[in-house]
């Protein structure tokens, strides 16, 4: 293992868990364990003293700005740290935790957020938004390891594998025939006039009179995942179990419509992982996550580790708050991280990272697995898809997977439960997304593992590499 010294002393006591933190993230992605010494000589200086007389190449300027939350009601991008290409005016060491943290986003209009604080993309500062779809920390990480003149090839995925390929499923409609499914695509197709809601309900109503469930979805994906996806993926299931429920919210869910639970046996049985698409409210709530974690893994007979938020609904002002209601209801990651309305690397990396508490100012027994791409974000959920926009997709595709191939991380891709239904989604919806991941993710090439497999080595990858 590459070791390398680096001297912080310089940096007062109340950055250094930070710093510590933002060293071992570095280290994991470049194969280098920083050390910290108090050595003047041959060793890293990380200093907030730019014109110290001992300042070299190889040493790196500390910026306090990147390491403090910004103000939300204050913050002007007049007071941002400094991004240049330059070490002596620039922290490339703070970069990485301003952006993993999030920091960025504090810059976005008030006005342009959701009460969750979530927001579009159009709605970005023009500093976040040219690198919203860059794994840009990760381009830092090698930047800096281009600058000590060393790096060590060790993949945390498998050195016979160029990238990692994460295959998740949301599960928005359980079935058709539940009350609330019905109504709402009723409501939905005299709001949009589209026939797929009509359908739905149609069909959704035929159910309930006859009592039965030709939706089937889990038994669907049980003869699908024979035929068109092999590899290991993750099914994230919806409940309501606690936490008041909003119009947007899942409307038929585990709890209260007929589920075939032969079928999830089944997927697990064949190495399929299965965790919590959790309510739009569970982030205000700690029970929501308590409780449906404990119904869930007693109906189905499973242990969840994960979660993905509906609608990306974590507390986006805060997420640390809702990343400690995981942690106490005994979740170990979460992949809602991931832009709302397009492709991307919000936290500019496509590597899983551990949760940092900022207000504790610690680490938290949890990691962020990033998602770089829903099905919603390259495709309209139309029946018909044009040839332009289905090349335009395949492009974009390729350009998030190109990031991900070129810093040996994991693309993590959603592709919700329900697009099997083709005949509400579209029948060539559904191929193309099938025929993109046959295309270009090869098993030769790519390490194919659930979520929590993935964790699981990243944190056994990262342990090699933390600064004590």
């Amino acid at each position: 293992m590459i070791t390398v010294k680096i001297n912080i002393i310089d940096i007062p006591g109340t950055y250094w868990e930070r710093v510590k933190y933002t060293l071992t993230e570095i280290g994991s992605r470049i194969g280098i364990k920083f050390v910290l010494s108090e050595e003047e000589e041959d060793v890293i200086q990380y200093t907030p003293y730019r014109d110290r007389y001992s300042f070299r190449d190889c040493d790196y300027f500390f910026d306090k700005r990147c390491y403090e939350q910004p103000n939300p009601f204050t913050s002007s991008t007049t007071n941002l740290p400094s991004f240049s290409n330059s070490p002596h005016d620039s922290d490339f060491i703070g970069y990485c935790f301003f952006h993993l943290m999030l920091f960025g986003e504090y810059f976005v209009e008030n006005s342009a957020k959701s009460q969750d604080g979530n927001f579009l993309s159009k709605d970005l500062p023009g500093f976040i938004k040219e690198n919203a779809k860059v794994a840009h920390v990760d381009e830092r990480c090698v930047e800096i390891s281009k600058r000590l003149s060393k790096r060590e090839e060790r993949q945390f995925i498998d050195p016979y594998y160029s990238f990692g390929f994460c295959l998740t499923h949301d599960t928005d409609q359980l079935n058709l025939c539940n009350p609330r499914e019905i109504a709402y695509n009723f409501v939905k197709y005299a709001l949009r006039q589209d026939s797929a809601f009509l359908k739905k309900a149609n069909d959704g109503l035929k159910d309930f009179i006859q009592k039965k469930d030709s939706w089937d979805l889990f038994g669907s994906w049980q003869l699908a995942k024979l035929k068109i996806s092999p590899s290991p993926s993750c099914f994230y299931l919806s409940c309501i179990s606690y936490a008041r429920s909003t119009v947007n919210d899942v409307r038929s869910h585990i709890f209260n419509s007929k589920v075939n639970l032969d079928a999830i046996k089944f997927l697990s049985d064949q190495g399929h992982e299965f965790g919590l698409h959790p309510c739009i409210n569970a982030k205000l709530s700690q029970k929501e996550f308590s409780l449906s974690k404990k119904l869930l893994q007693d109906r189905l007979g499973l242990s969840l580790f994960g979660v993905r938020h509906h609608y990306w609904s974590l507390d986006w002002r805060s997420p640390y708050k809702t990343y400690r209601k995981h942690v106490n209801a005994g979740f170990r990651y979460d992949t809602s991280m991931a832009w709302k309305d397009i492709e991307g690397f919000r936290s500019g990396t496509c590597i899983p990272y551990k949760t940092f508490d900022t207000f504790r100012n610690r680490c938290l027994d949890h990691y962020i697995l990033p998602t770089a791409i829903m099905d919603g974000h390259l495709l309209p959920s139309t029946i018909d898809l044009p040839n332009e926009i289905a090349l335009t997709a395949e492009d974009r595709f390729q350009n998030i997977l190109n990031q991900v191939k070129k810093y040996n991380g994991i693309l993590v891709v959603d592709w919700h439960t329900e697009c099997l239904k083709y005949r509400y989604h579209g029948k060539n919806n559904f191929n193309f997304i099938h025929e993109l991941i046959h295309k270009y993710i090869s098993s030769s090439q790519s390490l194919q593992a659930t979520p929590w497999e993935f964790i699981k080595r990243y944190h056994d990858h990262r342990q090699s590499y933390k600064v004590a």
